[in-house]
């Protein structure tokens, strides 16, 4: 999340130079080759992979792989979940083994041009190449096939059945190069190269005519959706910016099966100003046009885009000329089968398009289609988001209104805030994260570097003690980089530079900028990966490659925006996977949550934001996923940045989980590593309540291993609570078998209403699995005699009104339907105080997503103008003589056994005065509250603003 404030050839030679390769003389004779299939669905298929192997062939049984300078290639049958081991038996120089590995019932030869495909000998298809090239701003896909005109060339088979080809037109050199497979699939790698000046813009499509007999039954996946029908849709969605049209598409002919899948392939940068900036679209946009016997498959590399072209954030250039001496490679594939599985047409587009690595042991290299498992981690950095800002009042210090602030005046006193800061990394720790990502770390430069690195001494050596590896992103100086990973370079595994800097282009001074942070960071922490981060516009990490800057991953930050069209974001993270894969680097997202859904109920939004983390990782193109933030925040003034978009984090401000929060945990055992001790040891713990300031919090302990563990149990606690087990510290666990036990929970110190969090630890194995207790000791506000904002507030029934509300009913605070944003922002910021204030769950939603039971029995806050909010009654929110008419009203109701709050004013500032007011007479006495440490100083409101653009995070 920001803080406001040339691609010719390259992809397959930094692939292969990712790699070392053995040559047959110094080979060992019992090199393995292993094929692993991490998909919970089957693949059979065509195999392509870089590998450090000897040549020869490679066989068990009869699955025979050949490897050939440094590339295996074979055809595989992969149960899901399954691995195939292959052991060399042959030579380079025995050519009868390459005619095994490629011979099937399919074959495929050239003749006039064109390439035709054949079926136990009989002719079933025929395939052309044409670039069609449109100057101009008019050209579409129809005109893909009005101006189509074969290339023509010829085709030349090598040793090996690859067949390749070449030809010239306006201006483009274009390669070809197909690898067929006698199992059923022809793999297709085609380059297009500009060899001379652009004239102007111009439709530009690499184009395949598909002819088979009597094509039939088609569908198609269209950014990740199912449809029926051979020609893709025109519709469009915002979240189309990061994808690229059609995955696939499959038909019947003749009794077979065929199915085209194609690569993510981006579309080069072009020059704006002096800025390396977006083409006509991230991807080249895939089309397709089925027309009787004929399938056309369109590459559009130029063309239109005018939606995003409308992006303030990270628009476009429609109909971009692609410039003198770049390379669009693009990667294609025409699956055939007789009667495949049902899942077919997924499992090819995962392993073909997808994620796929390659990894070393010993003398065995392992080829992985997609992850075996995802480590998840979580963007914590309390440096900012500590801090309070209430608009009229705020944290002293604080110097920004927007994300993401930072108080050196708080800071500087840290340890104050070490008690709550141990908790919170026992629950990042309890939840399964694996990774910690401090987000901005450059922050930390406004503190003297004495202080900055005592704290950074602290955070550091608490991840050390929990096993948990840190991500940091920070801007320089270099310097800076080199100070905290020298320091750090055993626990920091993960280095950002510039925060999703990518996203809005390449400076003239950044690839010098970059080159040099990247190497200091290499210097400091040789074992650490650096890398930058875009937002699937991933043509700008070739134009990195081409301009000489290293990066050991491929980056990428990802929102869902809103609930529609949740299917795009699989094929959003197989395009960067798959991207990834491309170049031989990882991936990592390194930001990850949902968007703009904030105005739905708990109810409805709970299953869409589970639907969004299963549809990004179900395709196991993700190895690394860190979301984005671990608890609410108040940091930012909401009437300056509020984005009506956010609240997405999974804990709420006193760090009680919010029902996605359990979700997410849920999905980091579902998809985390099997070795993972929230895998191996689960512990659960039962929510409790105080009583007299004690409480006892009962836990189980389950083996999920197949082997007897043998267990040391100690509780843990802090920040106002002291925990002690009431039973043996040693247990011995069987595989299956579970342990119950109960800890005692005292509160210590000012015991003030909220809620505790205490963990137990279970070391086994030289290993430490972790659980979190919640335990909730409910009070009441604690309110202020006083106004705070004075007679910008009315109270029609008298400042001592707060104390008449009935504060123990269940709470719900209820933003109106047409709620402006600084409403809706006011409304949540005042649920997650109150939560924290008075250790009980309160409820946020819509007027009309109120519970009937809430609504009859509870007490019902409620937010906004008489305009936006239908509850709220204009009559009640008039003022009395002479008093401010643009003055915030609270006004209790309390008629016929109901009771409603009303926070109002005749607009959304009035509102926010009203919602303030009440926060800032009861917040300075709560427990998680910054201010009551601090004290507070005037913000924004009172004419004190503190700096700082609004921002709309991506």
């Amino acid at each position: 999340m920001r803080r406001v404030g040339r691609t010719a050839g390259r992809w397959e030679a930094v692939f292969v130079a990712s790699f070392s390769f053995v040559g047959t003389a110094g080979a060992q004779s019992h090199a393995a080759l292993i094929i692993r299939n991490n998909h919970e669905i089957p693949y059979a298929g065509a195999i392509e992979m870089p590998v450090s192997l000897p040549d020869g062939a490679y066989r068990n049984g009869n699955a025979t792989a050949r490897v050939d300078n440094g590339f295996a290639r074979m055809f595989a049958s992969l149960n899901a979940g399954s691995s195939l081991r292959l052991v060399r038996s042959g030579n380079s120089a025995n050519n009868n083994s390459r005619i095994e590995t490629f011979s099937g019932p399919f074959e495929v030869s050239s003749e006039a041009g064109r390439l035709r495909i054949q079926h136990q000998g009989n002719a079933i298809g025929s395939i052309e190449f044409g670039l069609v090239v449109v100057p101009g701003t008019t050209g579409s896909a129809d005109n893909a096939l009005t101006s189509f005109e074969p290339l023509g060339s010829s085709w030349t088979r090598a040793i090996d059945g690859t067949l390749r080809s070449s030809a010239k037109v306006s201006g483009y050199d274009v390669t070809l190069s197909a690898s067929p497979y006698g199992g059923g699939s022809i793999d297709m790698k085609v380059k297009v190269a500009r060899t001379s000046a652009a004239l102007g813009p111009a439709y530009l499509a690499l184009v395949r005519r598909v002819i088979t007999a009597s094509a039939n039954d088609a569908q198609l996946r269209f950014n990740g959706r199912k449809m029926k029908g051979g020609d893709s849709p025109s519709t469009w969605d915002r979240d189309f910016w990061y994808t690229r049209g059609v995955d696939w598409i499959s038909w019947r002919s003749k009794g077979l099966s065929f199915i085209a899948v194609n690569g993510f392939a981006p579309v080069p940068t072009i020059k704006r100003d002096t800025a390396w900036v977006e083409g006509s679209h991230f991807y080249v946009w895939e089309k397709t046009r089925q027309r009787a016997d004929t399938t056309w498959l369109i590459s559009e590399i130029a063309g239109p885009n005018a939606d995003q072209a409308k992006s303030r954030y990270m628009p476009v250039t429609p109909y971009a000329a692609v410039r003198e001496g770049d390379t669009v490679s693009l990667k294609w594939r025409l699956g055939m089968a007789q009667s495949p599985a049902g899942t077919w047409p997924e499992s090819q587009l995962r392993a073909f398009a997808g994620y796929r690595t390659v990894s070393k042991a010993g003398n065995d290299v392992t080829v992985s289609l997609g992850v075996p498992s995802v480590s998840f981690g979580t963007s914590y950095f309390p440096y900012s988001t500590l801090a309070e800002n209430f608009d009229y009042y705020r944290t002293p210090g604080l110097n920004s209104e927007a994300f993401w602030p930072t108080s050196p005046t708080m800071w500087k006193n840290w340890r104050v805030f070490e008690p709550r800061m141990r908790s919170d990394m026992l629950i990042i720790r309890s939840m399964g994260f694996e990774n910690l990502r401090l987000h901005h770390l450059e922050l930390l430069r406004t503190l003297p570097p004495a202080d900055a690195f005592a704290f950074l001494d602290f955070i550091m050596d608490s991840a050390r003690q929990l096993g948990l590896h840190v991500l940091v992103d920070s801007e320089g100086p270099a310097d800076w980089i080199t100070g905290v990973l020298s320091r750090y370079s055993d626990v920091v595994t993960r280095v950002e530079l510039e925060n999703e800097i990518l996203i809005g282009g390449i400076m003239p001074g950044d690839p010098g900028r970059w080159t040099s942070l990247y190497r200091a960071a290499k210097t400091a922490a040789p074992t650490a990966q650096v890398f930058f981060t875009g937002a699937g516009n991933n043509a700008m990490f070739a134009r990195l490659l081409d301009l000489g800057v290293p990066f050991d991953r491929v980056g990428l930050h990802a929102y869902k925006h809103g609930p529609q069209w949740i299917e795009a974001y699989s094929s959003h993270v197989l395009g960067s996977g798959g991207y990834a894969s491309d170049i031989g680097k990882p991936m990592t997202i390194g930001e990850f949550n949902w968007k703009d859904l904030t105005r739905m109920s708990p109810e409805s939004r709970r299953p869409l934001v589970a639907k969004i983390y299963e549809t990004v990782l179900a395709p196991h193109a993700v190895p690394e996923l860190f979301e984005f933030q671990f608890q609410e925040s108040l940091t930012f003034n909401a009437a300056v940045a509020g984005s009506n978009s956010r609240h997405y984090e999974p804990l709420g401000l006193d760090r009680r989980p919010k029902p996605e929060g359990l979700d997410l945990m849920t999905t980091i055992r579902k998809y985390g590593s099997p070795t993972a001790p929230v895998r191996e040891l689960p512990i659960t713990v039962a929510e409790t309540r105080f009583r007299d300031d004690r409480a006892g919090a009962a836990f189980v302990i389950t083996n999920e291993t197949k082997r007897i563990l043998r267990l040391t149990i100690t509780p843990l606690a802090y920040d106002g609570l002291r925990s002690r087990l009431t039973s043996a510290r040693s247990v011995t666990l069987s595989p299956g078998a579970s342990t119950r036990a109960t800890v005692a929970l005292d509160l210590t110190g000012e015991k003030r209403a909220g809620t505790y969090h205490h963990f137990i630890r279970a070391d086994y194995d030289a290993r430490s699995a972790y659980g979190w207790g919640v335990a909730a000791n409910q009070g009441i506000p604690q309110f202020n005699s006083r106004s705070i904002l004075g007679d910008r507030v009315l109270y029609p029934q008298g400042l001592d009104v707060v104390n008449s509300v009935d504060w123990k009913r269940p709470i719900v605070v209820a933003f109106g339907a047409k709620a402006a944003v600084l409403e809706l922002e006011s409304a949540y910021q005042l649920a997650t105080t109150l939560q924290s204030a008075t250790g009980r769950a309160v409820r946020v939603s819509s007027v009309d997503d109120l519970p009937d039971s809430i609504s009859t029995s509870g007490l019902v806050v409620l937010v906004g103008t008489p305009s936006s909010n239908a509850m709220i009654p204009a009559m009640k929110l008039a003022g009395t003589p002479g008093s401010r008419p643009e003055a915030g009203v609270i006004w209790l109701n309390s008629a016929n056994g109901h009771q409603s709050l009303v926070l109002g004013g005749p607009d959304a500032k009035a509102v926010e005065a009203a919602v303030v007011e009440l926060e800032l007479r009861f917040w300075p006495n709560a427990k998680d509250a910054t201010m009551r440490i601090t004290g507070m100083e005037p913000g924004a409101a009172l004419g004190h603003r503190a700096g700082g653009d609004a921002v709309d995070p991506p």
